[in-house]
């Protein structure tokens, strides 16, 4: 689910920015891990995960075929992503951000209604919100990243729910239910 998430933020930043430029290269990858620079690309890094508290439940049932399947609650979580910008031409890599950030201006919200793959993997829904550090903030990422600072922007990206097939069990719903009680005289 989080792999499939990186890689169709990618896919759909390229669709947008190959509309105003050529050769773009956007992939998901671990920013810290690139000998060498970055060269021309756009990269996408995973940089935190967060649970979502105030969606977790109880455990619950789901009925199918009139039986009663046990499961734990999904997992609801909020990904944080670096997008960093190696173009080495300076005026296209601003010019390449503010692309990113007007395709995530109109694409706040990301649907299996507007993208069907997304339902395949049993994503409800994506939302995106620009992430705003302060100096201190960005100077610890980029410390902890290698030290080599690029250009970038920071998104959370909301809703990622994370579901095991496996359930805890089976029951059988209750259908009826039977009060045997006497009254006091």
């Amino acid at each position: 689910m989080i792999d499939f998430t990186v890689s169709f933020i990618a896919n759909q930043l390229t669709e947008y920015l190959e509309k105003y430029s050529n050769n773009v290269d956007v992939e998901g990858g671990n920013i810290a891990e690139i000998d060498g620079g970055i060269g021309e690309k756009v990269i996408i890094t995973l940089v935190n995960i967060e649970e979502e508290h105030t969606l977790t439940n109880q455990k619950y049932t789901k009925k199918i075929n009139n039986q009663l399947i046990k499961k734990e609650p999904p997992i609801t979580l909020n990904l944080y992503f670096l997008i960093s910008f190696g173009v080495k031409n300076y005026q296209n890599k601003l010019f390449q951000m503010t692309k990113t950030l007007e395709f995530f201006q109109i694409n706040k919200l990301f649907t299996p209604n507007s993208h069907p793959d997304l339902k395949a993997q049993g994503i409800e829904k994506l939302v995106f919100k620009l992430f705003t550090m302060d100096m201190e903030q960005l100077n610890d990422l980029w410390g902890m990243l290698g030290g080599k600072f690029y250009p970038s922007l920071f998104y959370k990206v909301r809703l990622v729910e994370i579901e095991a097939k496996q359930s805890d069990g089976l029951g059988i719903p209750i259908e009826e239910i039977e009060v045997d009680a006497k009254l006091k005289e």
